[in-house]
């Protein structure tokens, strides 16, 4: 399946919702004592209902564009690899050795001290676990880069068997792969829609696509209910649900939140869709095209500075996730337009050139572009 302008555009916005969500989540108050109080349900939607969506979302959108393009063989897939190293693999280690940096700057430069550390323990704090809580996904990302000849040869081996047997491990909530170094070799989130992405892009058809991201009025509506009432049940069932490690599950609200993930990520999209058709299109895809910059530096050390920051000033803890969601997100968009402005060819190879594409979605030159668009080849 060829993806067409609007696809394009759909997907781009969607990267934007994602990212918002994903911001919102790192930025959550947990853990609550308890009680449903209004904080707890406001923080537990958007953190636990809404923003689990994000991640699935951004796994399918890179699996839908690696295999986007002219036929697969070994020259494509190098080329691909290439592609994704200079503009997902080069900028995120760049931002990880800032903040490796900035966790040692007082040692290093205010102290005078030596490093300490060896070189394993310097590979390990920069690229496997870097000080902040996006990166594993960038790395599960590379490895599923590397398996892509695999993965070609699962979709067209099995067709649609695969995905179906990975979305039902995935409902299961089971890890097909081991820990390693205390996460995931590749976590079932985006194993699971990184394969189906691929299918959807090797074997999906057009027309199909095109009918199910236009739903009806009536079919939306269903869906809204759908969702409200199964996130209720969750939340009265489950108030402490996690699947992140330490889990909090039982038979009954883990189908309950896998469903809402689901419809989630539909909604997602779809509400993407309904954007771009909108007359503010080209600011939300000029946001759209920070979305990998703000993923890079959300987390990690801004976030902690903020919350002692905020907590200093007598904030209390009610108030101090949205007060300091609203501040950083003001903070992230101003510094990546100030960055894009003053230093446009830094920002443009640290945003992996995903703040230009604006500048020529609309050019029927650039369709080959498009074809192997990188906008959302991240989390």
């Amino acid at each position: 399946m060829k993806i067409w302008t609007e696809l394009s555009e759909t997907l781009r916005i969607t990267s934007l919702l994602a990212i918002l969500l994903i911001v919102a989540i790192h930025y959550h108050s947990q853990p609550f004592p308890g009680t449903y109080t209004g904080n707890y349900l406001v923080q537990e939607f958007i953190h636990n209902i809404l923003g689990r969506a994000a991640v699935p979302v951004f796994s399918l959108m890179s699996g839908l564009l690696f295999f986007q393009g002219p036929a697969f063989n070994l020259s494509v897939l190098v080329s691909k690899l290439k592609n994704r190293v200079n503009t997902i693999l080069l900028p995120t280690l760049f931002i990880t050795l800032l903040i490796w940096f900035y966790d040692q700057f007082p040692n290093l430069i205010v102290a005078n001290q030596p490093y300490t550390g060896g070189w394993k323990q310097f590979f390990v704090v920069w690229w496997l676990y870097p000080s902040g809580s996006q990166f594993w996904f960038v790395r599960d990302l590379m490895i599923l880069f590397l398996l892509t000849p695999y993965i070609y040869l699962l979709v067209y081996r099995l067709g649609v068997l695969g995905p179906a047997l990975l979305l039902f491990s995935w409902c299961m909530d089971w890890q097909l792969f081991p820990m390693w170094e205390g996460r995931y070799f590749l976590n079932n989130d985006t194993l699971t829609f990184f394969i189906i992405g691929a299918w959807i892009s090797l074997c999906g058809n057009e027309t199909r696509i095109k009918a199910l991201l236009n739903p009806t009025s009536h079919t939306i509506i269903q869906l809204l209910l759908i969702y409200a009432l199964l996130t209720a049940a969750r939340i009265y069932l489950e108030p402490s649900m996690s699947l992140w490690y330490q889990r909090v599950s039982h038979w009954y609200s883990l189908p309950l939140q896998k469903a809402i993930i689901l419809i989630g990520m539909y909604l997602l999209i779809i509400s993407a869709q309904g954007l771009c058709r909108t007359r503010l299109k080209k600011s939300y895809l000029r946001l759209a095209g920070y979305s990998f910059f703000i993923f890079l530096v959300h987390d990690y050390p801004l976030k902690n500075i903020l919350w002692e920051w905020l907590y200093q000033q007598g904030v209390g803890l009610v108030w101090i996730f949205y007060i300091r969601l609203g501040m950083a997100l003001a903070l992230l968009f101003l510094l990546a337009a100030a960055l894009e402005a003053i230093f446009p060819q830094f920002f443009a190879w640290l945003s992996g050139g995903r703040n230009r594409q604006q500048q020529v979605v609309n050019e029927p030159s650039q369709q080959e572009f498009l074809d192997n668009n990188r906008v959302l080849d991240y989390k």
